[in-house]
């Protein structure tokens, strides 16, 4: 926001006094009408001016030159010469010092009558003016500064100019021209009327023009200049909320009164209105001058604020409720909020109210017929450029900144009335220190909006989430525009699924991501993560009634997944809790009442039943992989007990048969090395000498095989059976080498 406005009262508007006063003089004129009139002869003479302004401000007087061509329109007939010696000329009132001259001849100049609104001179031609003859007469007046009150029309000093300005000739005669000359150090402007730009020669003067006026008669304008470095300062201190503050007050040298009359403002309202918004004074820079200055336009913008320059302009012709309306702006400036009709309809507010209570009549700000022709949406509303004048702005243009600027006053009444003074000052205090409207339900407020001051859209989440009323109607039925109104809609069906969200949530906190949605009016993104929020909540009732079935306590996994946002994560989550329960209870039915001899076999050595209990500790814990892995073996060995336990009793009657024979073995290879460790049979060889019969007897008795080498006798003869045995030969060489 780079400038506030205010705009004058009817009662204390220069400008519109004075084109009233115009009014009255171009369209109400004198005898003879503003068109000049000679001898009373009427129609018969035309008068076309030349008119040269020349602002004086060392004599705090304008004075005004007319070249006047004046024409005498009539015909001599053979017995009658029509003349004339004389030319009416409508002035301003306050005319003095009148002179004219017709060439080097001066002519008598008199007054034909005055009232407050014109004058009329009786100006000399110098001479006869025959029946189709033209000649020129100058006409030389002052227009002094009467002094007196501020809002005077005339104003001529070394700090401020203002005037109206006057074209002179016939009704209806083209041809009248305008020249207004200052001297240079001046900021001149148009208040009103058709003069053409200043225009500043190289000497530093500057000059207005209007050249051909197509009827003088219809032809206004209002001049105004001051020369803003002429300033006497005043300091003034004052506390509010036991702080001390300073301002100062920049006053016109040659208005001293002006300055008293503002500084004694300051310290009555200041701290009234600080009172009243419940903010603390933080202006946008140390120190914030008021400044003596010049109204803006023929409708009366009669403030302004400027908070990057520290400045506020009042109009010398403002009264004290305009100037209070623009000291509300320094909290209500534009980095309190971003829309004009929030500032602007505050602060006339508040600053209505501490008008009323320093006993001053503030001007009532009301949508009125004629302005509600005019009605549109105030989001549509930015107001007219603090530095606009009447001639850039068109009646249909200020008539829409009037509608726009009541009806923030009005809607800005409305809220009042709705969540009173406190409800307002909570807001005020949320906005400033940058609070987001949604906040995390039973948390401290943390949450800021870091993207500059909130809009129309902050405002209204504000208001509702920080007093608990609705004002949507208002801003459905004086700020939004039609588009706009489909988002109000998607805000409701927004806002109805949160609060919904948030009861059956609990203990649970909504995400921040869901929240921030919100507060960025991104309904669409909202409603889509809020409605898988509830899908988690569904999975969260149906683990909750799982679980307590089978006598587990739910982990926080899913709690984890829903407060961070994280919807998909959550499904999957829940899904996995789900089966896990269900592992579970098929693990607990599996275990047997009573067990059989079987399935006590077959559960020695394990205990399911700690394995469950383990699974249920996993299920808390939130490590369904454990908890997985514990069920199943619990569950594997419930059910498999029966089926292990006569694989065990058959195992152990096999390991017995085994066992049995494994023995027999063992004892009959014990036997064996039994017999084996017996003397062995001797031999002939190994007998002692003996006779030779005892040892062939002992040959020929062979010893038994034992009953394990039957399949091992030499040649398989059978047990007992004799050894046919070699003989010993001996050869005879006497039988030929036989021997038996």
């Amino acid at each position: 926001m780079t400038a506030t406005r205010r705009r004058l009262g009817p009662a204390a508007s220069l400008a519109a006094a004075l084109v009233a006063a115009g009014a009255g003089l171009f369209l109400a004129p004198a005898t003879g009408s503003l068109a000049p009139v000679a001898d009373a002869a009427g129609a018969g003479l035309t008068m076309i001016g030349a008119a040269t302004y020349d602002v004086r401000p060392a004599s705090r007087l304008v004075h005004v030159t007319i070249q006047m061509s004046v024409t005498n329109h009539l015909s001599d007939s053979v017995i009658v010469r029509r003349t004339f010696s004389r030319v009416d000329v409508t002035v301003p009132p306050t005319a003095s010092h009148a002179k004219a001259t017709a060439g080097t001849k001066v002519v008598t100049v008199s007054q034909v009558s005055r009232t407050s609104a014109q004058e009329v001179l009786s100006v000399g031609l110098g001479t006869a003016l025959g029946a189709g003859k033209t000649t020129s007469v100058t006409l030389a007046f002052d227009l002094p500064d009467p002094g007196g009150k501020a809002s005077r029309p005339i104003r001529v000093g070394p700090s401020l100019v203002t005037f109206p300005v006057w074209a002179f000739g016939s009704g209806g005669l083209a041809g009248a021209t305008v020249v207004v000359h200052f001297p240079a150090g001046y900021d001149v402007r148009v208040v009103a009327g058709s003069l053409g730009a200043p225009v500043t020669a190289t000497d530093g003067t500057i000059s207005l023009t209007a050249g051909s006026i197509a009827d003088p008669l219809a032809f206004t304008a209002i001049v105004a200049a001051d020369r803003p470095s002429s300033f006497a300062e005043t300091k003034v201190d004052l506390e509010i909320d036991a702080q001390p503050v300073s301002l100062v007050v920049r006053a016109w040298p040659d208005d001293p009164a002006w300055g008293a009359r503002m500084a004694k403002l300051i310290r009555s309202s200041l701290p009234l209105l600080a009172t009243e918004i419940g903010l603390p004074y933080q202006p946008s820079t140390p120190v914030v001058a008021v400044e003596e200055a010049l109204p803006r336009s023929i409708d009366g913008y009669a403030a302004t604020y400027l908070p990057a320059e520290g400045r506020i302009q009042v109009a010398y012709t403002a009264d004290d409720t305009v100037a209070i309306h623009e000291l509300a702006h320094l909290w209500f400036d534009g980095s309190l909020f971003a829309d004009r009709w929030i500032d602007d309809g505050f602060a006339i507010f508040y600053g209505n109210r501490v008008a009323t209570a320093l006993k001053l009549k503030p001007v009532a700000e009301s949508i009125t017929p004629a302005l509600a022709a005019a009605a549109a949406p105030l989001n549509t509303w930015s107001g007219a450029d603090a530095t606009s004048s009447a001639t850039s702005e068109t009646p249909a243009t200020a008539l829409a900144d009037r509608y726009g600027r009541a009806a923030s006053v009005t809607i800005a009444s409305k809220l009042y009335a709705l969540v009173g003074a406190s409800g307002l000052q909570t807001v005020w205090r949320a906005a400033s220190a940058r609070e987001a409207a949604y906040q995390p339900p039973g948390q401290a407020v943390a949450s800021l909006v870091s993207d500059g001051p909130p809009d129309w859209r902050g405002l209204l989440d504000l208001i509702e989430e920080r007093t608990g009323t609705d004002p949507t109607s208002l801003w459905s039925s004086l700020v939004v525009t039609p588009a706009e109104g489909s988002l109000l809609t998607a805000r409701a069906a927004a806002r109805s699924q949160y609060q919904a969200l948030i009861t059956r949530a609990a203990p649970w906190s909504v995400p921040q991501a869901a929240i921030d949605s919100l507060n960025a009016w991104q309904f669409s993104t909202a409603a889509e993560l809020m409605t898988g929020l509830g899908q988690l909540l569904d999975q969260r009732d149906r683990i909750a009634t799982a679980a307590a079935t089978a006598g587990l306590t739910p982990p926080t996994t899913l709690e984890a997944a829903f407060e961070q946002g994280a919807t998909a994560t959550g499904q999957v989550d829940a899904a996995n809790e789900l089966q896990v329960i269900e592992g579970i209870a098929t693990a607990s039915s599996a275990q047997p009442s009573s067990p059989s001899i079987l399935e006590q076999v077959g559960l020695l050595g394990s205990d399911p039943a700690a394995a469950l209990s383990a699974a249920g500790t996993a299920f808390a814990a939130g490590d369904m992989t454990a908890a997985q892995n514990d069920a199943l073996a619990a569950d594997e060995a419930w059910s498999q007990a029966s089926d292990a336990g006569g694989s065990r009793v058959r195992i152990a009657i096999a390991s017995l048969l085994v066992a049995l024979v494994l023995l027999g073995f063992v004892i009959s290879q014990l036997r064996r090395i039994g017999r084996l460790g017996r003397p062995a049979r001797r031999t002939a060889e190994s007998l002692p000498a003996a006779p030779v019969r005892e040892r062939r007897e002992a040959i020929r008795r062979p010893a038994p095989y034992p009953a394990r080498d039957l399949a091992h006798s030499p040649r398989g003869t059978l047990p007992n059976q004799p050894v046919r045995m070699a003989r010993r030969v001996r050869v005879d060489p006497k039988e030929g080498g036989k021997s038996s």
